[in-house]
């Protein structure tokens, strides 16, 4: 699978150094603790399998064997914090490109990074960031995408929200043919984001975020709030109204979408 994937990426940052692992805890969790050892910036690991997959807010994320592709991949950009913010939202914007290039048909996204195909989602992303041994500040992308999974194959409370680009597309893809979009399409991201040149990117997340225009519940400390999803900042934030017809931009947590068929 390394070759096939070598031999469609070219000369690219970020996949210049490629491990696979038939079954691990956490690609993200392997990575961190390479980053912490000298890794190179670009490494990429990916697993036919994670025991401890993670995904945001703390959330564990099903990690199938050969079921699906798991990835994650180390950057060291030297760029201040509030450039670095929006990655993970830009992150999914590249995920749909690959998903579209490798399967034919683009995914929305669900706010922050969920890509979500006919309702169902698909890909999860996490980033996280650590502390190098020379001071470098590692963040480490992880990926994971649903390729083969039925709907029998998920928890009975995920089978009406997740599903597989499979399930939803009735077609399978090699996934040597699927990581390396995924990884192409990553390292074009990275490259716009050193250079200041994610603009594009911005707009396109922008139109595929199927949150904006939508009545939300925020999930934020254990509480539910009510809004409307206006749209989408410059750093990712979401623009809502409140109920009480004030106005604000959230940062973090999480966006329920009501009302959206197969996924709440």
């Amino acid at each position: 699978m390394i070759e096939d994937i070598r031999r469609q990426l070219g000369d690219t940052l970020v996949g210049r150094r490629l491990l696979y692992m038939q079954s691990t805890t956490s690609t993200n969790d392997v990575l961190k603790a390479l980053a912490l050892q000298g890794e190179p910036e670009g490494t990429v690991i990916l697993a036919g399998e994670q025991t401890k997959g993670k995904g945001r807010l703390g959330r564990s994320f099903v990690s199938l064997a050969n079921k699906g592709l798991y990835m994650s991949a180390l950057l060291t950009p030297a760029l201040p914090m509030e450039r670095l913010l929006p990655l993970t939202g830009l992150a999914a914007e590249a995920m749909a490109r690959a998903v579209e290039r490798a399967a034919g048909e683009r995914p929305k996204i669900k706010w922050v990074n969920d890509l979500i195909l006919h309702g169902k989602k698909i890909c999860g992303i996490l980033t996280e960031m650590v502390t190098g041994p020379t001071g470098r500040v590692c963040l480490i992308v992880g990926i994971g995408l649903n390729l083969t999974h039925r709907r029998e194959d998920f928890p009975p409370e995920l089978r009406e929200k997740a599903g597989s680009i499979q399930s939803e597309l009735g077609r399978t893809v090699a996934p040597a043919d699927m990581a390396a979009a995924m990884i192409i399409e990553l390292n074009r991201l990275y490259g716009a984001l050193l250079c200041g040149d994610t603009a594009s990117y911005l707009a396109a997340y922008q139109a595929d975020c199927l949150t904006v225009q939508q009545p939300v519940l925020l999930l934020q400390n254990g509480q539910e709030i009510p809004a409307f999803a206006l749209g989408v900042g410059e750093d990712l934030s979401l623009l809502v109204r409140y109920s009480d017809g004030s106005t604000g931009a959230v940062q973090w947590g999480e966006a329920s979408v009501r009302g959206q068929k197969g996924y709440v």
